[in-house]
């Protein structure tokens, strides 16, 4: 009985941390759809900068004015409420865990959410001019350039999604080794095979040229090798993992 008295309690518990972090997404859904025309404008604000080469913006479809504002909405507000997604989580794992672990959670639930930041930001501000200054380089003269504003709107979401997920890199090849599921050594016998799945991840995700795909391989590979050398530092100075060492030959 005393098994099905705390299951209970654990269920009541979670219950209510789930109904906290709905009630905080639909209150700040609402007012994003409220204010949805602004952050339409604000999310094309990645484009004024090349406004001498802005091509037009078109809908072709009568429904795309909806689907676009509500995804807009949609995931607007899960970023924001992101933070209190992650409180609630904390709060019910917090009193589980030993003051290292807990110590060690902080730290990354810290770093990976400033990473994932400030890549979801680089892709909105740095990667989407990149974007469209390639299009406009490769487009014909006589080809009028216009953008769908279906299109548009995903290709945003997209490229902040893919540089705050990219930016985590580091931070998965340091946890692979903190933890003990990956070692110095095998890091070292993998890395053709990550440098070659870099080219392969490019190839999937990038448009179908080899200059997309070599400026989108070299800088992810170039995260796996910052994730790996942080993790050789950070186990040395520790004086953790002692068959880590600082030759990665």
């Amino acid at each position: 009985m005393a098994f099905f008295g705390d299951y209970h309690a654990c269920w009541q518990e979670v219950r209510g941390r789930l109904y906290v972090c709905l009630s905080v997404w639909a209150c700040l859904f609402t007012l994003c759809f409220y204010f949805r025309f602004e952050l339409l404008v604000w999310s094309r604000s990645s484009m004024l900068a090349h406004a001498q080469s802005l091509p037009p913006v078109v809908s072709l479809s009568i429904l795309d004015g909806f689907y676009v504002l509500f995804e807009m909405s949609y995931y607007l507000s899960l970023l924001l409420a992101l933070p209190v997604f992650l409180g609630q989580l904390w709060c019910f794992l917090v009193p589980a865990l030993h003051r290292s672990e807990r110590f060690l959670l902080r730290v990354i639930l810290f770093v990976g959410g400033g990473l994932f930041l400030i890549g979801l930001f680089l892709g909105w501000f740095v990667m989407m001019p990149l974007i469209f200054s390639y299009a406009h380089f490769f487009m014909p003269k006589d080809v009028v350039w216009m953008i769908d504003l279906r299109h548009y709107v995903s290709l945003f979401w997209c490229a902040g999604l893919y540089g705050g997920l990219f930016l985590e890199v580091p931070l998965m090849i340091f946890l692979l080794l903190h933890f003990g599921f990956m070692n110095a050594k095998t890091i070292r016998r993998c890395r053709p095979y990550v440098f070659l799945g870099c080219f392969v991840v490019g190839m999937l995700v990038t448009p179908p040229d080899m200059f997309a795909q070599v400026f989108f391989a070299l800088p992810l590979y170039a995260l796996f090798e910052t994730g790996y050398l942080c993790s050789l530092l950070v186990h040395r100075f520790t004086g953790q993992g002692k068959e880590m060492t600082l030759r990665s030959s």
